[in-house]
């Protein structure tokens, strides 16, 4: 049987592969894949893995200047619609696109990464090889260490997780006074009365666990909201979020 007209279909922004991984302070590797671009014109393919030096400045490195403390930037797949030049990859402060290279004329934001305070890259773990991937960090970030709001009240989460509204997953170390206490926890901006996250065994004792919040964007700084009864205390580390490309 012949096929006499072919089945067209629209692009859809997919990513397939394109993982990152950390390979040491200054460098990450991007394995090989493909993604189109950020307008959804063109396809941009990357035959082979690469490593970004973040030491350095332009394709496969850094877009411009060096490497700042306690900084997310974002990484960028580019390409070049006349081929001229091969698909690379190159990292950036700007979640709009970064500065590119003479000669590069597209990119696809693929993913993040976050320096320390000596400006060398945080260890993180990255899975999933389509638009939703997950980052565990390799030690924990603390964001908030011995909370005992009653009341609503934010966390703010820029110092480890990215400009995005997302998921972020907790470790958790709670101490309520009563058996019946439980923290809850919103996405900055709800309004509820109930968190739409619960934390607690049923004992009145130290408890320790991992929750899976939702954050939203306070001016670009993600943030989350938690209370506990009065007189119990709560402590939260970071140990990774979920992005979407």
């Amino acid at each position: 049987m012949s096929i006499n007209l072919p089945v067209v279909n629209a692009a859809n922004l997919y990513v397939d592969n394109l993982e990152l991984a950390w390979a040491s302070a200054t460098t990450l590797t991007v394995a090989a894949g493909r993604a189109r671009n950020s307008t959804n014109e063109s396809d941009i393919i990357l035959s082979a893995a690469v490593t970004i030096n973040g030491a350095a400045n332009g394709a496969n490195g850094l877009d411009t200047g060096s490497l700042a403390n306690n900084t997310f930037y974002a990484v960028y797949a580019i390409g070049d619609s006349t081929l001229n030049n091969d698909a690379a990859a190159i990292l950036s402060t700007a979640t709009d696109g970064p500065l590119q290279p003479a000669g590069y004329d597209m990119y696809r934001r693929i993913g993040w990464v976050l320096t320390d305070g000596s400006a060398q890259f945080l260890k993180f773990w990255q899975y999933g090889n389509d638009k939703s991937r997950m980052y565990y960090y390799d030690v924990g970030i603390s964001e908030l260490a011995g909370g005992s709001s009653a009341t609503y009240a934010a966390v703010d989460l820029a110092t480890s997780v990215p400009p995005i509204a997302t998921e972020v997953l907790f470790d958790v170390a709670y101490t309520p006074n009563g058996a019946t206490d439980v923290a809850e926890f919103l996405p900055f901006g709800s309004t509820a009365t109930n968190g739409v996250v619960r934390f607690g065994y049923g004992v009145a004792g130290a408890q320790v666990g991992m929750a899976m919040i939702p954050c939203e964007l306070d001016s670009a700084v993600p943030k989350i909201q938690y209370k506990v009864t009065a007189g119990d205390a709560l402590t939260l580390l970071v140990n990774g979020y979920k992005d979407e490309l």
